[in-house]
């Protein structure tokens, strides 16, 4: 963007909003599936419930919460509550995943930029 001259600094500003929503777009993606998946993998349907629902609601915590629309309220409340606990554990890991991919770069460049003398004091600066 710095380097941008004045005449193509919107197609700049454009160029670098557009990334940033097509980053931000794909992260949201790509976690978005990876819950779905650790979802499928870790919800648990209590076996007096197993057999009073399609196989297919398992798959996202929205078609397991149409499948207990359907049931007895006892017995809904048994599959939320597995979908709950499944939906909290997936989303725990994915969240765990975000902030190991902020802190891993943060402290690199904390440990890069440290001795940086951007980062130093100037003794002959007065201070304020």
């Amino acid at each position: 963007m710095s380097n941008a001259t004045a005449v193509k600094a919107g197609s700049a500003g454009a160029l670098e909003a557009t990334s940033c929503d097509l980053g931000t777009g794909l992260c949201i993606t790509g976690f978005g599936l990876l819950v779905t998946k650790l979802y499928t993998a870790r919800i648990k349907v209590p076996p007096e419930v197993q057999d009073l629902i399609p196989e297919e609601a398992t798959h996202s915590i929205g078609e397991t919460a149409m499948a207990a629309g359907s049931l007895a309220t006892g017995d809904a409340e048994v599959l939320m509550g597995a979908a709950r606990l499944a939906f909290s554990q997936g989303h725990g890991v994915v969240l765990l995943m975000a902030a190991g991919a902020v802190a891993m770069p943060s402290a690199s460049l904390f440990f890069i930029l440290k001795d940086s003398p951007a980062h130093q004091v100037n003794p002959l600066q007065p201070t304020k």
